[in-house]
């Protein structure tokens, strides 16, 4: 779940939805599915490599296709991350995130937004090491069991 960060009176945690993504496990490869809000159409982010790291990634390519400024889409699209299809911006097929487009995700993000992880089995691959480097990164991240 994807939320602003201060959306209550004087800028109290309140959980606003505004994004939800699921993770889907099952059948090979593992991936993010998000409805993505301008469009509304679902998008699909592959998670290429399952360590916590790459997990880690993936979570800021969700939030850059979501919810991230202009600003940062377009260096996203100057690094060939993100590819322009039909007018429409789509995450590219193989994606690697440089430390620059991490960087500038986490400045453009940590102040404006709170992720929420809804835990549902606990052999999921996003593992309390992939949850850590989104901590370690300063993002709000609250977990629910």
């Amino acid at each position: 779940m994807i939320s602003p960060a201060g959306g209550g009176p004087f800028s109290t945690p309140v959980w606003r939805i505004g994004t939800v993504s699921q993770l889907v496990e099952s059948g090979g490869e593992p991936y993010w599915l998000v409805r993505n809000p301008d469009s509304g159409r679902d998008e699909y982010v592959p998670i290429p490599v399952l360590d916590s790291f790459t997990i880690a990634q993936s979570v800021l390519l969700v939030l850059a296709l979501t919810v991230a400024s202009e600003n940062c889409r377009q260096v996203m699209l100057e690094h060939h991350n993100l590819v322009k299809s039909r007018g429409q911006l789509k995450l590219a097929a193989c994606w690697d995130l440089s430390d620059e487009e991490i960087s500038l995700v986490l400045k453009d993000l940590q102040k404006r937004v709170r992720l929420g992880v809804v835990v549902l089995d606990e052999e999921s691959i996003l593992t309390p090491a992939a949850l850590e480097h989104l901590q370690s990164w300063d993002l709000q991240v609250d977990t629910f069991h």
